[in-house]
């Protein structure tokens, strides 16, 4: 009988073991996916000026880079929309050399991300487009994973 008590705990034991590795891999794998939705920015420009594919192409390397160094997100993420010669109005005038960057991403950045990232990316329209600072809008937007689809399903 105390042999038969022993193997059962043995057992016990067992299933407990494969319990916790369970639970370990699950927790690796919301790791993994944690890491995966941080890295799902979409930067969409809308901005007066016109675009060269040039343009577009150094806007799009530039975000990569500002997102790589300031959030850590991988530029395999990130999802860029660009349309130039847009019609913008800022204080009731046409602006001519300007925009609005909308950023969208699941999860939260930092007040301090927020605001390198806003320089940044500021600092790239103006540099690139000639745009004045004072006509770029910079917005953030959090996104929970469930209102966030890729790939024919939801991340949440």
């Amino acid at each position: 009988f105390e042999l038969l008590n022993f193997e059962l705990l043995n057992f016990e034991l067992l299933n407990f073991e494969l319990l916790n590795f369970e639970l370990l891999n699950l927790e690796l794998l919301n790791l993994t996916k944690s890491r995966r939705l941080m890295g799902l920015p979409y930067v969409h420009f809308a901005v007066a000026d016109r675009v060269t594919p040039e343009v577009a192409e150094h806007l799009k390397a530039g975000a990569a880079e500002i997102f790589q160094r300031h959030a850590g997100k991988e530029e395999n993420w990130l999802y860029v929309h660009l349309k130039g010669e847009q019609t913008l109005y800022f204080q009731g005038k046409p602006v001519t050399s300007g925009g609005v960057i909308e950023v969208k991403l699941i999860g939260e950045l930092t007040s301090v991300q927020k605001q390198a990232i806003t320089a940044a990316l500021t600092a790239l329209l103006h540099q690139e487009l000639g745009a004045v600072p004072e006509r770029i809008y910079v917005i953030f937007t959090s996104v929970k994973a469930e209102n966030w689809g890729w790939n024919g399903s939801m991340f949440g």
